[in-house]
């Protein structure tokens, strides 16, 4: 088990209907916060700036990846 926090939160939405034929699933990311929940360290702006643009973590896109695969 994973138990480095990257910052990633996200939420599913799931629509089903049988009779119309509808099975879909909506994943939503959440954005970037201020701050973490229990520290001052904006950790999730760190990754931004350390992962996305020098590209040195893939975390959050990992974690968004095992979340959509667990989910489904």
């Amino acid at each position: 088990m994973n138990t480095i926090d990257s910052g990633f939160d996200g939420t599913v939405i799931h629509l089903y209907d049988e009779k119309k034929g509808i099975n879909q699933k909506y994943t939503i990311a959440q954005g970037s916060e201020m701050r973490e929940a229990d520290t001052w360290k904006p950790l999730d702006w760190a990754y931004n700036a350390l992962g996305i643009f020098v590209g040195q973590s893939r975390s959050q896109f990992n974690d968004a990846i095992r979340f959509d695969e667990k989910v489904t």
